[in-house]
């Protein structure tokens, strides 16, 4: 019967070294009844407590977590997986060091992975003084190109484009008196100019735009660029004044396009004018005006009474026309007027009232006029000088009604 019980609890030691042998469950064995292999069953159970405790910290390493227990003391199989631990914790430690700039930590204990965490570092260090050199040459950079902007006669402004506020500008800027950050601009009021700037940035930012300070009257240019100042998405405002240049090309124009006695506009502007109102494929109206005996006024009374003749019935009709019609002298004594959008039965009244003002003109000379109204519609093939002609014939024939009644 005592040999029937040692054989099963050898039996049972062995099932339980098969496990520990093969990871699987430990088994809940009775204490073995015989002295002798007491002992070996607590070195059993010890080895399978070491051996689960040990896969138990391992598993925890092997995902990272080095805040696992640390196996029993006395766990004679943990001591290599206790040197990983220290070893991991170190190099989590240094890994820290470097994160915060600490280029001379080294790894000495890892092998492979040493040298290879090593060269890392090596060139971590190298980057970040490279990185470091060109940030210093950014920064001269920088400080040069103010230098350059500060110097430069245009105005430069600089504009957040999330924020809508003035972020910089340039010395040129400043130097006439202009607070951008309370938006006091160029001419030292608060006249807008940011404003503007700021409500078209939004719409399109590539446009080159033309500004008018109402206070001063002067004219600027803002062309713009997108950047990113200090590390900001702005827009960046070259502002040049153009009130002289705008001024020069108002006197060239009217060098060219305006009549030097009446300063309406002339032949050279209405030829210009019909051939934009054709292409704009809308009707028309136009109105021929020939001055009736303007060479017996030059040849009795002078050419200054002449002159004096022209400039008032230029001045009645600038008056009296709308402001899209467009009044032109195109001759010594003849006058156009195109009214645009405009058909003649809303244009006779106004003419017969001005024909009347003029012939009934209380002076010492006699003045009167001739007129002809044709309307254009959209669909024509007109050339400019073709239509002049055709309100010239009109005219023409009310001038020959008019004598032929005088001869009556």
């Amino acid at each position: 019967m005592r040999k029937m019980s040692s054989s099963r609890d050898i039996q049972s030691l062995i099932e339980q070294l098969k496990n520990i042998i093969l990871n699987k469950p430990l088994l809940t064995i009775e204490k073995v009844k015989s002295p002798k292999l007491d002992r070996i069953q607590e070195m059993v159970t010890y080895l399978g407590q070491c051996l689960t405790e040990s896969n138990e910290f391992l598993q925890k390493l092997s995902i990272g977590n080095l805040e696992a227990k640390m196996p029993n003391r006395y766990n004679f199989l943990a001591s290599g997986l206790k040197e990983i631990h220290a070893g991991l914790r170190h190099l989590s430690w240094q890994a820290t060091q470097v994160a915060k700039g600490d280029y001379k930590q080294r790894v000495k204990f890892l092998g492979d992975f040493s040298t290879a965490f090593n060269s890392m570092i090596e060139q971590l260090e190298e980057r970040e003084k490279r990185l470091k050199d060109k940030t210093v040459a950014l920064e001269q950079s920088r400080n040069l190109l103010i230098s350059i902007i500060n110097g430069i006669e245009e105005w430069i402004v600089v504009i957040d484009k999330v924020e809508k506020k003035v972020i910089y500008s340039n010395q040129a800027v400043r130097c006439l008196g202009c607070d951008v950050k309370n938006n006091r601009n160029f001419c030292g009021y608060t006249c807008g100019v940011i404003e503007k700037l700021i409500d078209k940035m939004s719409k399109d930012e590539n446009d080159v735009i033309e500004l008018e300070c109402e206070y001063n009257a002067k004219i600027v240019e803002a062309k713009a660029y997108p950047i990113e100042w200090n590390e900001v998405a702005a827009c960046a405002y070259l502002i040049r004044d153009i009130t002289n240049h705008k001024r020069e090309q108002a006197e060239m124009e009217n060098a060219v396009f305006k009549d030097e006695l009446t300063g309406v506009y002339n032949r050279r502007y209405c030829m210009k004018l019909l051939g934009e109102l054709q292409q704009e494929h809308k009707g028309f109206s136009v109105c021929f005006i020939d001055l009736d005996g303007l060479k017996y006024v030059n040849d009795n009374f002078g050419h200054h009474i002449g002159d004096r003749y022209i400039k008032f019935v230029a001045k009645e009709f600038f008056e009296h026309t709308g402001d899209s019609d467009q009044l032109c002298r195109i001759g010594g004594d003849e006058f156009i007027v195109l009214f645009p959008n405009c058909t003649p039965k809303k244009i006779r009244g106004k003419l017969a009232e001005l024909y009347e003002k003029i012939l009934h003109k209380d002076t010492e000379y006699p003045m009167s006029i001739s007129y002809g109204l044709i309307y254009i519609c959209k669909d024509n093939q007109l050339l400019p000088q073709e239509i002049l002609a055709k309100a010239d014939k009109k005219m023409y024939h009310w001038k020959k009604r008019k004598k032929n009644r005088r001869m009556i």
